[in-house]
């Protein structure tokens, strides 16, 4: 019995192995004509580097000897980089391809469109066999190379379907023609939208966070000079040409100089038609800074897409605080956008007066304490161990570490130990 439901269970296997998944249901008593894929959506800017592959299938179909297919698309969306025709293993070298070539549609051209087809003429010579069940008769790939601009509501959305251009033709040995259920390829172009948005790294670390704060970054101590570096981002970008930003901070905290900023020169390359950076005190909020920028690309150049970071930001430390119940540490600072805009040849409101289209985001930075580091400097030195030396037989709590009632030297020898164990912060050059 276990032996018979095995077999069942590997036969079932197998004929699930050869049946293709459909998007649609097939009429179990006629041969399927397909071309695939059925319903695919390309995510994201619609660049020149995604690609995907298609074919031309046959299923369930009796007796195959000859066929003439034709599929076409419009070439102002995507492109047919190359294709394979497949012959069924039972024609083996008795076959003939009579046409195998790409047209450019006349009247498509007349329309104002670019379609391109794709024909292909095969049959069976004597000595062949007839093929009966399914595969595909063509493999093919093909190239985006539109780049629809991102709308609310997926009003950017662009089909570029695949299909059958006129009557296909299938015949039997005896010159039958045989009747198959058609279903067409299809496709379709979905814009991303577009975010400008602060991380802590150079590496894209993937799609945005829905919450407004996005990115974070937890480290250890707190000392005078260290530096944070900040990357403005840019993402699923379309058809751009200038970007502009107000980011702003808590300058009590933070400090920054046009010195310690650079631009991705790599991902927006130059020339550049107009460059405006300015660091500025925000009159009506105390204690906060400003960056402006504003860049804009020469728009005889093709315009720049996809993800990349803009701006790096190397912001120091520019106070040194003890933990206290106004300030405990640990303790976080933002660095946020305060506006932002992004100008495309979509001539559409990318900003961040419509969020509806244009997201951005911020960033916090978190502060964890080094325990026994009295002097803020990143690590546990000698001057922490002077330190507590000075509060030997007090009854500080801040420095009672073994809370015994009294600063002894069972608190020293803990500093001693942690000293022995700490090292020293890395402190980069000035850039």
């Amino acid at each position: 019995m276990k032996t018979k439901l095995f077999a069942v269970a590997i036969l079932t296997l197998m004929l699930l192995s050869i049946v293709p998944a459909f998007s649609f249901e097939p009429d179990p008593e006629k041969c399927v004509l397909w071309i695939a894929p059925q319903n695919l959506k390309i995510e994201g800017p619609c660049t020149e580097s995604q690609s995907f592959a298609g074919s031309v299938n046959v299923y369930q179909i009796v007796d195959l000897w000859a066929w003439d297919i034709c599929i076409k698309w419009d070439e102002s969306y995507i492109n047919m980089t190359s294709h394979t025709l497949n012959i069924p293993a039972e024609f083996g070298t008795f076959y003939e391809v009579l046409e195998d070539k790409i047209y450019k549609d006349g009247a498509g051209a007349l329309a104002g469109k670019f379609i391109f087809y794709l024909r292909v003429i095969v049959t069976a010579k004597a000595g062949a066999a007839n093929f009966t069940g399914g595969m595909s008769l063509i493999d093919f790939e093909m190239h985006v190379e539109y780049e629809p601009c991102w709308e609310p509501d997926g009003a950017g959305c662009v089909t570029a379907d695949i299909v059958f251009r006129g009557a296909q033709k299938l015949s039997t040995g005896c010159g039958d023609p045989i009747d198959c259920e058609i279903h067409e390829g299809k496709v379709s172009l979905n814009p991303a939208k577009p975010n400008i948005e602060v991380f802590f790294t150079d590496v894209w670390p993937g799609p945005p966070l829905s919450a407004a704060w996005n990115a974070s970054k937890v480290a250890q101590g707190w000392f005078e000079d260290q530096v944070i570096s900040a990357y403005v981002w840019i993402s699923n970008a379309t058809k751009l040409y200038d970007i502009e930003f107000i980011l702003i901070w808590n300058t009590s905290l933070l400090h920054v100089d046009l010195q310690q900023i650079t631009i991705n020169e790599e991902a927006f390359p130059m020339p550049w038609s107009h460059l405006d950076q300015e660091v500025y005190e925000l009159g009506e909020e105390p204690y906060w800074d400003a960056f402006c920028f504003y860049i804009e690309r020469d728009h005889d150049k093709p315009p720049i897409k996809g993800t990349f970071w803009i701006v790096k930001l190397d912001f120091k430390v520019s106070c040194v605080r003890n933990s206290t119940d106004d300030f405990p540490i640990p303790w976080d600072t933002c660095i946020g956008i305060f506006w932002a805009s992004l100008s495309t040849s979509c001539e559409l409101p990318y900003d961040s007066c419509h969020p509806e289209y244009l997201d951005v985001s911020h960033a916090k930075y978190f502060w964890t304490p080094i325990a026994y580091d009295f002097d803020q400097n990143g690590h546990v030195g000698v001057e922490d161990i002077l330190w507590i030396m000075d509060y030997y037989g007090d009854t500080d709590t801040s420095y009672d570490l073994n809370k015994d009632g009294i600063v002894d030297i069972y608190d020293i020898v803990l500093v001693s130990k942690a000293y022995c164990n700490s090292t020293p912060p890395e402190m980069p050059e000035d850039p």
